[in-house]
């Protein structure tokens, strides 16, 4: 209680013990032990530090994990689902859907002439416009939504417990912010910018499987 780096911490405890977790040379972490006193030995030093050291190397291992799962449902280039697992969860929505009897509703949309912008720009441009429309379909839904992209150009979006009027707002405000966004090079279009074509579904009873629901998308 007397080390002014613990002058301002209100705690019922005199002593303190704390063993960094490291991974190589990089400090992951730590293990606090408080207590009204400590008194350790060598020994105990050590199996404080054999803890540290496998406590340091699961955390390392579940982040591992955890990297490859994310990498393994992810497109790589835009960040959004890839269309494996957003077909999992389109169908377990619409199960869910059928359960609640509350409506589940499907954006389905693509950019136009991305052919012409990317043959015209080149495809690293094409790539730097599909990341930058990733990014604004994550700031245009909610955090229940679920965005994928479904094809070369073609995105999609599940929205659960979502009626037709209110996924009509959703595709409407997002039509809008990628006409009024500034893409680089659009002026060249044919359209004289970069826009998107969207379809959208609302099914109300689980009556419509995944691929009937894109389908009618």
């Amino acid at each position: 209680k007397k080390d002014h780096r613990f002058g301002d911490i209100k705690m019922p405890y005199n002593s303190v013990v704390s063993m960094p977790l490291k991974n190589k040379n990089d400090v992951i972490g730590v293990i606090n032990v408080f207590g009204k006193s400590i008194d350790l030995g060598e020994n105990d030093f050590e199996l404080l530090s054999i803890i540290s050291d496998q406590t340091a190397m699961a955390i390392v291992n579940a982040n591992q994990f955890e990297k490859v799962r994310i990498s393994s449902i992810t497109d790589k280039l835009t960040g959004l689902y890839n269309r494996r697992y957003f077909m999992d969860v389109l169908r377990d929505e619409i199960e869910r859907s059928q359960r609640a009897k509350e409506a589940v509703s499907l954006i389905l949309f693509d950019v136009d002439y991305f052919k012409y912008y990317n043959d015209k720009n080149g495809h690293l441009m094409g790539d730097s416009l599909l990341k930058k429309l990733g990014e604004i379909l994550m700031k245009s839904v909610r955090s229940i939504d679920t965005i994928g992209r479904y094809g070369g150009e073609e995105f999609i979006i599940v929205l659960p417990m979502t009626k037709a009027a209110d996924a009509y707002e959703v595709s409407e405000r997002i039509r809008a912010s990628i006409e009024e966004h500034q893409f680089e090079k659009e002026e060249d279009q044919p359209n004289g910018n970069i826009t998107a074509s969207i379809g959208m579904v609302t099914c109300m009873n689980g009556c419509l499987n995944e691929l009937e629901m894109i389908k009618e998308a």
